[in-house]
């Protein structure tokens, strides 16, 4: 994977939207660092997501009717998983090795980091993006990703598994 197909995958939200998506980024790293410090590894990866979507209810607010509620919250959540995407690949970017890796796996890798050791985490990434590969209906995809998520680790709960299940296929969705 290179920089301009990562630059292309955040083309089309716009300008607008990709600051609100890039702010968000800088607002869940400093948050990671400083506010939130000692949570665990497992908030990191939402933290982009709720960030962009708080700062798309701030934008409603100032605009000031331009945009309703509801629509903010609808963009909020669309800029929020390519906040989340960008914020996965970006974490894959500083860890090195990313030139072989796939889109998918990285953005899986950077989503899953904190659930499961360092060591263990490429390869797992890897195999969710090949369930997300094949030929499936969505509700296929999700129950198989659900399986894999609780095979991995014994202490996930079926709820939490399901919740990084939905993380995963909307974030890789939006980063199509």
């Amino acid at each position: 994977m290179d920089l301009s197909y990562f630059i292309s995958l955040i083309d089309g939200f716009g300008l607008c939207n990709t600051l609100i998506a890039a702010i968000a980024i800088v607002a869940a790293v400093i948050l990671e660092k400083t506010l939130l410090k000692n949570k665990g590894r497992k908030f990191y990866a939402l933290l982009p997501f709720a960030a962009a979507v708080v700062m798309s209810l701030i934008g409603c607010l100032v605009r000031k009717g331009e945009t309703s509620v509801p629509e903010a919250i609808s963009d909020g959540a669309s800029v929020g998983a390519a906040a989340t995407a960008a914020y996965a690949i970006l974490k894959g970017f500083l860890k090195g090795d990313f030139e072989d890796v796939p889109i998918d796996s990285l953005i899986i890798e950077g989503l899953l980091a904190g659930y499961l050791p360092e060591e263990e985490l490429a390869a797992f990434a890897e195999e969710c993006a090949v369930i997300l590969r094949e030929e499936l209906s969505e509700e296929e995809r999700f129950k198989k990703l659900c399986d894999r998520i609780v095979l991995a680790r014994n202490d996930i709960s079926l709820a939490e598994a399901q919740m990084l299940a939905k993380i995963i296929l909307n974030v890789i969705s939006a980063a199509k």
